[in-house]
């Protein structure tokens, strides 16, 4: 599961960049117009059917919890709780990291599914903040009702026992809302309901009946039972068909409830060449429709594309979470505060650029070309502390004087460090584009950019910057390690992992401001043994540099990758939620080092 979950989360990530094309409907029969829905609505007075639906929420829950796992975004939680028709609902939560409440969304799998089918969306939806609760549909409970043959499955019966587990199902449903009212994790006033397929056509009946629910997720449902079944889709269902069946079903589908909804908002999304739920059909479920409303068409079967999940997300945002402008889809609290604090420190980087070029234009001093570009970039990464930089290193400069130790020392950690986050977000760009690659392939991808980046940079740099080999190798260690503690470290502990903006913005200005820090004693001393140096003027015919004896370049190069392989695995224990023991102790047992770093990134 772990393995698939990555890839998913991979997936999501590359989807994040990415805009689904807006699709029109394809054209309608007649018998899917408003006119036609709104005639067979007319037939049916749903609420005469509201008493079936009927239980006592002050009866106990009796909740009974099973186990608890730690996974890479939260804690899932194995339960079970008393269904109000009898017996027991078999079913799994996970509550994200970090302090709650956390808004909650209520996972509901297909025809034939179980609630483990989810598990890997729920810690998807765990990574940006909600909590996730699935259940089994009484069809597929343990125990429950006794299965008959359909295509080899139990689904439907066609019997009078479908009326049976609809009701049942309903109800277990709303206890699951009774259930996250109560747990002082949840907010009770963020709730939401996602289903796919027949979890998506029983929403519908939910929504007309539920009230405490926000927002409800419908993907590729239809009005129900009755309308999926009478459709001459590719299951073949239409064969079991019959009419008295119907007659007991029709007044419940969820076509005559889902009108009911409101204030709730409800989002559609389907295929266009989905052959179980057909665009027909989608369209009178979503005609039936409360307001407000929304309907998203995919060019798909009935198995939509994962950014059409990130497309669920992004709209359930303003329900369930903050608005935001640039984080979104994060349903947790502080969402919008760091999304503020964000934009401010971009409109910062924004400003230092501008100081700088007045700097610049007031002073007159000339600069080659490469070196302006760079210092923009450092400043667009490390906003007022760039600016700073640049100012400390060159306040006291006159056009032929030659620069101290500290000012080069400044400089040349600035430029590497900015030369190295330069490689990591190109290396990152790559590795989107090549989703599959696996981590360890990713890592040392990320770790040959960097360095063949800094080595480009000092390379067109050459007239007023010298390094050799050896001093580029050892400060892109260490700026690279500190990007692996740091960057990781953030990412995970504020929860946005999977945000591409603030994976590679936020982590990386923090990774610039501690490469510059450390790396600065590690130049000075290369600057001293003139190893490495930096003029303000070009040099058409710099002297020649010195070199480390072996013993230091040796030494140097063996702790800065030792520094490379702790940063390693505590990434791992970021990722894997293993003690350094409990790591340890695997890495001797079952070789987990390369089983968790071999993963798909």
């Amino acid at each position: 599961m772990k393995k698939t979950y990555l890839v998913l989360m991979m997936i999501m990530v590359l989807c994040a960049g990415c805009t689904s094309e807006v699709l029109k409907p394809p054209e309608m029969p007649e018998t899917s117009s408003p006119e036609v829905v709104e005639r067979l609505l007319s037939e049916v007075n749903p609420e005469a059917s509201l008493p079936l639906f009927d239980y006592d929420r002050s009866a106990p829950l009796e909740v009974l919890e099973e186990s608890r796992t730690e996974l890479d975004t939260g804690t899932l939680i194995i339960l079970s709780y008393a269904s109000p028709k009898g017996g027991r609902v078999p079913a799994q939560m996970i509550l994200p990291r970090g302090p709650g409440p956390f808004p909650a969304i209520i996972l509901q799998h297909g025809g034939l599914g179980r609630k483990e089918d989810l598990t890997d969306l729920g810690a998807w939806f765990a990574s940006l903040g909600a909590a996730t609760f699935m259940l089994d549909d009484p069809y597929t409970r343990p125990g429950g009702w006794e299965p008959t043959e359909y295509m080899g499955e139990p689904w439907p019966y066609f019997t009078d026992e479908d009326m049976d587990v609809k009701i049942q199902m309903i109800i277990d449903l709303q206890r699951a809302v009774d259930l996250l009212c109560e747990d002082p994790q949840i907010d009770a006033d963020r709730l939401a309901y996602f289903g796919l397929s027949f979890g998506g056509a029983m929403g519908g009946l939910l929504a007309g009946i539920e009230t405490r629910l926000q927002a409800y997720v419908l993907m590729v449902g239809d009005g129900g039972l009755v309308e999926h079944t009478g459709s001459p889709g590719s299951d073949g269902m239409v064969i079991h068909f019959n009419q008295d069946w119907a007659d007991l079903m029709w007044p419940t589908e969820s076509l005559h409830f889902v009108g009911r909804a409101a204030p709730a908002a409800l989002l559609f999304q389907n295929g266009l060449r989905d052959e179980n739920v057909l665009p027909s059909d989608a369209m009178r479920y979503f005609h039936a429709a409360s307001e407000p409303k929304t309907i998203l068409w995919y060019d798909s079967d009935h198995w939509l594309p994962q950014f059409a999940f990130y497309d669920a997300a992004v709209w359930l945002q303003p329900h369930i979470g903050a608005d935001l402008i640039w984080f979104e889809p994060n349903f947790r609290s502080s969402a919008s505060v760091l999304e503020g604090l964000f934009l401010a420190w971009i409109a910062v980087a924004i400003l230092s650029c501008i100081v700088l070029i007045v700097l610049w234009v007031r002073r007159r001093r000339w600069m080659p070309i490469a070196n302006r570009l760079l210092w923009i970039v450092a400043i667009l990464l490390m906003g007022p502390v760039g600016l700073a930089c640049y100012w400390l290193s060159h306040r006291k400069l006159v056009e032929n004087d030659s620069p101290e130790v500290t000012h080069q020392a400044l400089v040349l950690s600035v430029l590497g460090t900015t030369a190295t986050l330069i490689g990591l977000i190109l290396a990152d760009i790559f590795s989107d584009i090549l989703p599959s690659m696996h981590a360890l392939l990713s890592l040392l991808c990320q770790y040959l950019a960097v360095l063949l980046i800094h080595g480009l940079i000092s390379l067109g740099m050459w007239k007023t910057v010298q390094q050799r080999g050896t001093g580029i190798v050892l400060t892109t260690n260490i700026v690279f390690a500190t990007m692996m503690l740091i960057g990781n470290a953030l990412a995970v502990s504020l929860g946005f992992g999977q945000n591409p903006d603030l994976r590679i913005l936020w982590p990386l200005a923090l990774t610039g401001w501690t490469g510059v820090l450390i790396t600065y004693p590690l130049h000075r001393w290369l600057v001293r043994r003139e190893v490495e140096r930096w003029t303000p003027q070009v040099i058409e015919e710099p002297a020649p540099l010195s070199r480390l004896s072996l013993p230091a370049s040796a030494l140097s190069l063996i702790l800065t990758y030792m520094l490379i392989l702790v940063a390693i695995v505590v990434l791992i224990l970021l990722q894997s939620g293993l003690t350094l023991s409990e790591l340890m102790q695997a890495l001797g047992e079952q070789g987990v080092w390369m089983h968790a770093i071999a993963q798909p990134s």
